[in-house]
């Protein structure tokens, strides 16, 4: 049975190389959270392959109910040094929270690794 995880940032830099090294090589399902906000390519994401299912989610909200995952990958963050910069602020507190709500649903839908 092919493992279900759930991946954030899988539109920005990191997380859409780490997305498609893991379809190369796993036959893993993805569920990849994206907002869109921070600039992520939904180019990056490929909505045709059938072990990809995207939402669109603000992860600085808590995440609704969208299964129990065998894994949980968090890559998603505000990561541009200029904004930091600019906006320390605001640029700290998303992080937090997207953070915060992340870990939030692995303790309420335990997966065997975060």
């Amino acid at each position: 049975m092919s493992k279900r995880v759930l991946l954030t940032g899988a539109s920005g830099a990191v997380g859409s190389h780490m997305l498609e090294y893991l379809l190369e090589h796993t036959d893993w399902n993805f569920t990849c959270i994206a907002s869109w906000k921070h600039r992520g390519n939904p180019l990056f994401i490929d909505p045709t392959n059938p072990r990809t299912t995207v939402i669109t989610h603000d992860l600085t909200a808590p995440i609704p109910e969208i299964g129990i995952f065998d894994h949980i990958i968090s890559a998603a963050s505000e990561s541009h040094v200029c904004r930091s910069i600019a906006n320390p602020v605001d640029f700290i507190m998303n992080n937090v929270a997207l953070a915060t709500n992340t870990l939030d649903y692995a303790r309420t839908h335990p997966c065997k690794s975060f």
